[in-house]
């Protein structure tokens, strides 16, 4: 073999091991570019659900917390103004007025 048919020949083998090379890692590229859009779509959506979540809970413990506080409040109210066994209409309707507020309030918190 003459010089010239030696340096064709190794030319060929690192030309052919260029392409395949080249053609895997394009392909890696892709997939690696693939993989890490799938897992940001997967992080948006797992973000969005916690601060969903949070926020209800957040906002349902409030409500608890305010619907149990006027229940409180409102049968303390009647109490008070029954045990004084005197003309006490006015103080039990508003005692009446914030237990129905209270329910409804705690209704909302379950939710």
């Amino acid at each position: 073999m003459t010089e010239t048919q030696k340096e064709s020949k190794k030319e060929a083998r690192s030309s052919w091991l260029s392409i395949v090379l080249d053609l895997a890692f394009r392909h890696a590229r892709e997939i690696v570019g693939g993989a890490l859009a799938i897992a940001g779509t997967i992080e948006n959506d797992v973000r969005a659900f916690v601060v969903k979540f949070v926020r209800d809970m957040v906002l349902g413990i409030v409500l608890l917390f305010i619907g149990l506080g006027f229940i409180v409040f409102g049968v303390g109210v009647m109490l008070v103004e029954v045990l004084h066994l005197g003309p006490s209409a006015g103080p039990v309707v508003v005692g009446v007025f914030f237990v129905a507020m209270g329910a409804i309030v705690f209704l909302f918190s379950r939710r």
